[in-house]
């Protein structure tokens, strides 16, 4: 199996764990409704909900107790298939070669506006904002990268974040260790006016007032040697510094 049919299998595993847990779904429903047929002929049972509710909780628990079982067999197994085949993709990531093509740009990730609803007339641009740090770590690779509006409806604005390279070599490119920080990654969507704490809740306070900071010092940009790193307050304060006595020099120039 050559490295792109082992990708494909490790992308395919999630959908095979979903299908055959829908399987075992279907069979415990199913279940469920023929064992409350034979114990009670004379009720009428459609559903599996209302052959639970004939039988009672503690029964239904009980009864359950095999299928949760295997449930949880099932889950583990596909789990661990995954895990053995990106521990095998992530050594061979090491010594790959991502090769752009030239004429061809391939989708690496999609957003829905949809998704953010919750930001009311703001959820295009959180769907699209979602896709800028990424964009910006192929861009400092020299890969080509943009965003683009896919698709337009009623009710839901879709975008694909698209590249020279493929799906494959991205997720090669990060297996790598090739990420932005947390810190510059805040920073990004600070710049583009969209609070990180849609995306992600739990960003720590030092690092929303660093980020905060970082985002209006305009000589500081994300690159190779910079995109991991995480700078202390200190030295976010010397930048901004730094940038203040810069703008200082330039007014007073003119």
């Amino acid at each position: 199996m050559d490295t792109q049919e082992l990708y494909n299998f490790w992308e395919e595993m999630n959908d095979r764990k979903y299908k055959r847990l829908k399987f075992l779904d279907d069979e415990w429903q199913y279940f469920f409704v023929c064992e409350a047929k034979k114990k009670f002929p004379k009720k009428k049972i459609a559903t599996s909900g209302k052959a639970r509710e004939l039988f009672g909780e503690e029964t239904s628990k009980q009864m359950m107790e095999p299928w949760i079982k295997e449930f949880h067999n099932i889950s583990d197994r596909y789990n661990g298939y995954k895990k053995r085949i990106e521990e095998k993709l992530k050594v061979i990531a090491r010594d790959y070669e991502i090769v752009p093509y030239a004429d061809t740009m391939f989708v690496l990730k999609t957003r829905y506006s949809s998704d953010y609803r919750s930001q009311g007339w703001g959820a295009e641009k959180y769907a699209k904002d979602n896709l800028m740090p990424d964009m910006i770590l192929l861009r400092t690779f020299g890969y080509v990268a943009e965003i683009k509006e896919a698709n337009r409806t009623e009710y839901n604005v879709t975008y694909e974040l698209k590249s020279n390279i493929t799906p494959m070599d991205f997720q090669m490119l990060r297996w790598r260790g090739e990420f932005i920080s947390v810190l510059n990654w805040a920073t990004i969507h600070w710049r583009n006016n969209a609070n990180p704490m849609v995306y992600y809740p739990w960003l720590s306070n030092e690092d929303r007032d660093k980020s905060l900071i970082l985002s209006r010092i305009g000589t500081y940009q994300i690159t190779k040697d910079n995109m991991k790193l995480e700078p202390s307050m200190e030295e976010v304060m010397k930048l901004e510094a730094e940038w203040k006595s810069l703008l200082q020099s330039r007014s007073r120039s003119f």
